[in-house]
């Protein structure tokens, strides 16, 4: 995840003066000198470069300059990879600075920064690598006042001590510069395949490397007890219509709007979700909502948090980061995955209902808060949302989805339309009807049985279709787990 840094208004403008006084001293160099003529270099400590980032401050992009195989074994959290090795062991400039311009794009969105950044080099000692890359970018545009090198360098920072040393994490850099170099960051290439939305630990670490966002969906408790790095902690209520008089269904474009620009998000940025294994609907959920708003940069950490914790990757504690604030617009408004009650009631010939409720709730044993009668829509087929993970909150392999979904009818030539209690547990299985299956034609009825078990000129039925029962769809089961769709 992208993370920046400034200093304080006096730092900075006494840093310019010192700057202009250097500038004015400093004689004329080559583009092979090893340092910028214009400032010489300006360096800023491990001390306040810390302090900056333990207050979540603004403004300092950093840029790890070591080899990308160094980078991977271990960097400084938030750092972008851009090695400009090339440059020192055989005098490739052209390699080294389509590293840097990847980098700059993937972390700015432009390819030589927005002019209000400042860029903390990262080199092993604070020398050559970041006096190679001080002039570099000064090729590329970039002002020689807006760069920094971190004295003492990766080295310095991990013999510094224990408080330092948490800071720092493994992963993958950015995506192959080559393929990057000409390309806005608005079409930066993350290192996962964009069509596999479903993603391993190590994945996630790779897109954070390469300014990813990062959305927890659990409870504020377990989140501030440990979450990812640079996590934010959401609720569904808050991207929940709170004027519906239907409860849960979608936000307005509006409220969307002002929700994702109070979290800093741009509608070019990767989002990455998770929740708890226990109530993996959550995550989903969001990425459905970002996708009805045109939002399609979005991936779900597979098994949800107990897998990255599983996996022994670094986590931190304590109340959701505060961020600077965007200007956030929907993409779009026209989607073909959000559908109403009129839909339903008028739907295509061939398509199927499918109730991703227990079969209790299906059945009408069971009748949820809120719900005027117990059972299903007429014609729907039941199959639990959870019975498409494992044990682990894992989803199941393609085999055993197709044969679970399979077995009721539900197969990748219809049109699929899921509902539940509130459109949550829905979508859970519409993605992975539509990115783990690959199916291309399934929507949600966002009012779900809220909505229906209220219209009292439609009918209910109770009667269980048959397959309906899934492994985790009966009473009891249901009861253990505390399943809910809040």
């Amino acid at each position: 995840m992208k993370r920046s840094l400034h200093m304080s208004l006096a730092a900075v403008l006494l840093a310019m003066l010192l700057l202009s006084a250097c500038a004015a001293q400093a004689p004329a160099a080559d583009a092979s000198a090893e340092a910028p003529a214009e400032t010489g270099t300006q360096y800023i400590t491990k001390e306040d470069l810390k302090a900056a980032m333990d207050a979540g401050e603004a403004g300092y992009v950093l840029l790890d300059v070591r080899k990308a195989a160094d980078y991977a074994a271990s960097h400084i959290q938030g750092a972008y990879s851009a090695d400009v090795d090339a440059t020192i062991s055989n005098s490739d400039d052209e390699t080294s600075l389509a590293n840097l311009k990847a980098a700059v794009a993937a972390a700015t969105g432009a390819e030589t920064g927005n002019g209000d950044e400042k860029f903390v080099l990262i080199c092993y000692s604070g020398k050559k690598y970041a006096e190679a890359a001080t002039n570099l970018l000064q090729q590329m545009g970039v002002a020689a006042g807006s760069l920094y090198t971190l004295e003492g360098g990766q080295n310095g920072w991990a013999e510094a001590g224990d408080e330092y040393v948490a800071l720092l994490e493994s992963g993958e850099g950015a995506a192959a510069p080559e393929a990057e170099a000409e390309a806005p960051a608005a079409a930066v290439t993350p290192a996962v395949d964009a069509s596999e939305k479903l993603i391993t630990p190590d994945e996630v670490e790779a897109l954070i490397a390469q300014g990813a966002k990062v959305f927890d969906l659990r409870g504020a408790e377990d989140y501030e007890a440990g979450h990812i790095p640079g996590a934010m902690n959401i609720n569904n209520k808050q991207f929940e219509n709170p004027d519906n008089p239907v409860d849960g269904e979608i936000a307005t474009a509006e409220q969307f709007e002002a929700l994702m620009s109070s979290y800093g998000i741009t509608p070019e940025d990767v989002i990455i979700t998770y929740a708890s294994a226990s109530k993996p609907q959550m995550a989903p959920r969001l990425i459905w909502t970002l996708e009805a708003f045109g939002h399609t940069a979005t991936y779900l950490l597979d098994g949800q948090y107990e897998a990255w914790a599983a996996a022994g990757k670094a986590t931190e504690t304590g109340a959701s980061p505060a961020v600077e604030a965007s200007e956030y617009k929907v993409i779009s408004t026209e989607n073909d995955i959000n559908v109403d009650k009129d839909y339903v009631i008028n739907l295509p010939e061939g398509a199927v209902l499918l109730d991703c409720r227990p079969v209790a709730d299906y059945s009408g044993e069971a009748v949820a808060d809120g719900n005027a009668r117990g059972g299903h829509i007429p014609g729907a087929v039941d199959v639990y949302y959870m019975d498409a993970v494992d044990e682990n909150g894992f989803f199941r392999s393609v085999e055993e989805l197709t044969q679970l979904y399979a077995s009721v009818g539900v197969t990748p030539d219809k049109e699929i339309v899921t509902y539940c209690q509130r459109g949550h547990r829905a979508s859970h299985t519409w993605f992975a009807l539509t990115y783990i299956l690959g199916f291309e034609n399934v929507k949600v009825y966002d009012g779900s049985m809220m909505e229906w078990s209220n219209l009292e000129d439609q009918p209910i039925e109770t009667e269980v279709a048959e397959g309906s029962v899934g492994a985790l769809g009966d009473a009891a089961a249901t009861a253990a787990a505390g399943d809910t769709c809040e």
